[in-house]
């Protein structure tokens, strides 16, 4: 769908001219351009897709702990997966299981065919001791043992929370929470009085989607089970259609109940505590928790947890808006509470480095104990309290650096592994250190070091969300073995690629797991480069990365093109080679742009100041004024770099940041896609606008708001959103653009009936598409664009096609 005015303007083909004759796409042969531009579609093209191309292979992985010493993880191979098992303790690599003997087996008993490179399993778990491998494919459950047999098998219900005597699992059924015995299959409902957008381990209905498993947390001696009920009923509804259905020809209309910034009602959670053997409920003598951060449950985000014995609970409890934080104890006995201890702040809290994660909080059970992560002195760093008092003990750590990572406790030996950065002068400030404290000191040790990004896993990464969400169970993943003795790291950084290896206790190396590898990149390839340049205000340092084209000449002027992402949430200039923004990157780059990422003021991964920059003006994130005094004077020592064509993309905050920078600093940015963008905080939740942008008080969110500024649009615009995006609701874009309309201002619109918060191939081939024609000044090739989920929809749908060719009978 398009609202277009001239093919292009007077500026423009006048820009286009100059192009072609510079750029040396001589008119006489045009047949060589357009060679040359295909072949450049195609390595973007293989670029954006390289997860599914597999042209980078072990940049990530995620190790998992069987025990004290056995870890596993997925190897990437040319052709598929392999399984690989560790023996820490002997430091030895070797194949989890006979993938060949598997493959043979599974193709016998389910009658389908299976290739030993790209084996089909799902939700795969070893056993510790036997290394026994349970699995699914096929939707069913399998399990094959380490003699090589393979046997169905009655699999775990992936929803069912289990017990930690393993006897007892807890899940949701019809709004209310339901027992389960796992010695005889026996079920019993829990709760009677759930309904719905009242129900027991839910998650709130603006989320989408629902809860893995019930949002609850079992007592230590499987006693009692927390759980909050969670409060739609008085939230306003968003409506919705569905305008494609894959499976009717009428459009259906529906809703999500979802709280807007300023409403009277958002959603709530009634946690209480619940004895397994009786269904006694006791709730704590406290007000209902709001839903702040991303819409997770107090749970789901870690703010919940038992003391050693199963009798007392603690909570966090922030208030909306998130300027403060208190943590309660809750007798679950007989419901009284007591505030331990609160935390204010003139703008929001922050309990982690990932706000989409579980807070970055660590019970000591044993000792009633709480690490407590907080910005207070204008740094992120760690303190530690006494639960039985609510006082302060000590800070843990201190300096004018901060902590990114807690990683875990070794509470015998009473040492703190955790990732720091900034601590070193010369170090890029974006990249982490790994460091051990001592609990009763203070002191701290640096474990391993180096230029580069050390990253350990933990629960507070944005990778494990992702996978939690695909279905996943993500909670043995982590860098830090059980027993504390092993850490698994990966160092990385943009030049370099990731370098996985196994450390003992005192960060020393012990074994190489994996050097990740590159295949089938361009000729002429070279790493991006990281950048340091002076935000707007004339002294703070910001930092990012350009990305040239494999065919870069430093004799020709490229138009450049700003990457972007505006939100505060996150720093968006990657740190490691590999899939995501890094392969986006590279992949508009190969069309002939440099491609500029920048983390502006208003960012996170800094200093309190930096980050709360934008506080309260969110519309600052990552901040524009900043991002165009980055690109000045990287084209001082750039000749390369015409400032006369730039042009600006982005997804989600970033398509935000895009429709702001063409209609703000039109004289600046003249082409830019805007995906899936939150033009108006007012339509966005409730969570987010509240915030980073405050309460609603009188007219300040009036400034954020896109479509104040449609009369300074010139340039080149065109907008892609998915109609199933009911996170990024649709009506905030047609709002922005009906506002265009009345301004009449020309733009372009490519809209998805059946898209969600998402950018499907041919919007990006149409988001390339722009650019390269009016960027650029040439034609773009008819090439179809699939990007990497999508090649592996095509994939599967292959395989399931063959299978059912397989399965008829021949005549």
């Amino acid at each position: 769908m398009s609202q277009r005015c001239f093919s292009r303007s007077a500026w423009g083909g006048l820009l286009a001219s100059i192009v072609l004759i510079v750029s040396g796409f001589a008119h006489a042969n045009p047949d060589t351009a357009k060679d040359a531009l295909l072949a450049a579609y195609q390595r973007a093209d293989a670029m954006q897709a390289s997860k599914a191309t597999r042209m980078f292979r072990n940049v990530s992985l995620h190790p998992r702990w069987i025990d004290a010493t056995h870890v596993w993880y997925t190897q990437d191979t040319a052709d598929g997966t392999r399984w690989i098992l560790i023996d820490a303790e002997r430091r030895q690599s070797r194949p989890a299981f006979d993938h060949a003997a598997l493959a043979k087996a599974l193709a016998r008993s389910s009658g389908k065919p299976v290739d030993a490179e790209d084996l089909p399993l799902q939700a795969v778990a070893i056993d510790p001791g036997s290394f026994d491998v349970r699995f699914s494919a096929f939707d069913k459950h399998w399990l094959f043992t380490a003699k090589g047999k393979l046997s169905e098998r009655v699999g775990l219900d992936r929803k069912l929370l289990v017990s930690p005597d393993g006897r007892l699992a807890v899940f949701s059924r019809d709004n209310n929470l339901w027992l389960k015995n796992l010695d005889d299959d026996s079920e019993r409902a829990l709760t009677q009085d759930g309904e719905r957008f009242y129900a027991y381990g839910a998650s709130a209905d603006a989320k989408g989607f629902p809860a893995q498993r019930p949002e609850a947390v079992w007592s230590p001696d499987s006693r009692r089970v927390l759980v909050v009920q969670t409060d739609d009923r008085k939230v306003a509804e968003l409506p919705m259609i569905e305008f494609a259905p894959k499976d009717a020809i009428r459009p259906r209309a529906f809703a999500r109940r979802t709280a807007l910034p300023g409403d009277a009602n958002i959603t709530g959670y009634r946690l209480v505590s619940i004895e397994v053997e009786n269904g006694r409920q006791t709730e704590p003598r406290y007000p209902h928790l709001a839903q702040i951060r991303m819409k997770d449950t107090p749970i789901g985000a870690g703010r919940v947890w038992w003391n050693t014995e199963g009798e007392l609970a603690y909570f966090v409890d922030v208030d909306r808006g998130e300027k403060a934080a208190r943590v309660v104890e809750f007798d679950t006995r007989s419901g009284a509470t007591r505030v331990l201890f609160e935390e204010a702040a003139d703008s929001y809290i922050e309990l982690g480095q990932m706000v989409y994660m579980p807070a970055a909080l660590v019970p000591l059970r044993d000792t009633r104990e709480l690490i407590w992560y907080s910005e207070r002195s204008g740094w992120a760093h760690l303190y530690l309290y006494d639960l039985k008092t609510g006082q302060l003990k000590r800070a843990l750590t201190q300096g004018e650096w901060m902590v990114r990572d807690v990683i875990g406790v070794d509470a015998p030996r009473r040492q703190l592994y955790l990732t720091v950065a900034g601590r070193q002068p010369d170090k890029d400030p974006y990249y982490r250190d790994l460091v051990r404290v001592n609990l009763d000191t203070g002191q701290m040790e640096t474990l391993s070091t180096s230029a580069l990004d050390h990253q350990v896993r933990t629960a507070q990464d944005l990778e494990l969300s992702i996978l939690a969400y695909q279905g996943e169970d993500v909670r043995l993943i982590g860098g830090l073995s059980p027993d504390r003795r092993f850490i698994i790291q990966q160092v990385a950084s943009l030049g370099e690629l990731t370098r996985t290896e196994l450390l003992d206790r005192d960060g020393k190396p012990l074994m190489l797991i994996e050097q990740a590898s590159a295949h089938g990149l361009p000729q002429g390839w070279r790493p991006p480069t990281r950048t340091r340049t002076v935000a707007a205000d004339g002294k703070t340092a910001i930092y990012g990365a350009l990305f040239l084209p494999s065919d870069f000449s430093p004799d020709k002027r490229y138009p450049v093109i700003d990457y972007v992402y505006g939100g505060p949430q996150v720093a968006y200039t990657p740190k490691m080679i590999g899939p995501g923004a890094w392969s986006m990157a590279q992949a508009l780059a190969e069309l002939g742009f440099v491609v500029s990422i920048i983390d502006g003021r208003g960012t996170a991964e800094r200093e309190r100041a930096f980050h709360n920059a934008s506080y309260g003006h969110i519309d600052t994130a990552s901040n524009l004024e900043d991002h165009i005094a980055a690109l000045r004077e990287l084209a001082t020592t750039r000749p390369s770099l015409d400032l006369d064509r730039v042009g600006i993309y982005g997804f989600s905050g970033g398509g935000y940041m895009t429709a702001n920078a063409l209609l703000r600093y039109p004289d600046f940015y003249k082409v830019g896609v805007a995906g899936g963008g939150n033009y108006d905080q007012r339509l966005f939740w409730q969570t987010w606008g509240e915030r980073y942008q405050g309460l609603v008080d009188g007219d300040n969110y009036e400034a954020q708001a896109t479509s104040k500024y449609v009369e300074g649009l010139r340039g080149h615009l065109m907008f892609i959103h998915g109609l199933m995006d009911h996170g990024v609701h649709p009506g905030g874009l047609f709002q922005l653009t009906q506002a265009l309309m009345d301004a009449n201002k020309r733009f372009d619109l490519v809209l998805f009936p059946r898209a969600a918060h998402e950018l499907p191939g041919y919007g990006v081939g149409r988001m390339w598409d722009y650019f390269v024609e009016h960027l650029a000044g040439q034609t773009p090739p008819d090439y179809r664009v699939r990007t990497a989920s999508e090649r592996e929809a095509d994939k599967a749908k292959a395989r399931e096609k063959a299978d059912k060719a397989a399965a008829k009978p021949s005549r």
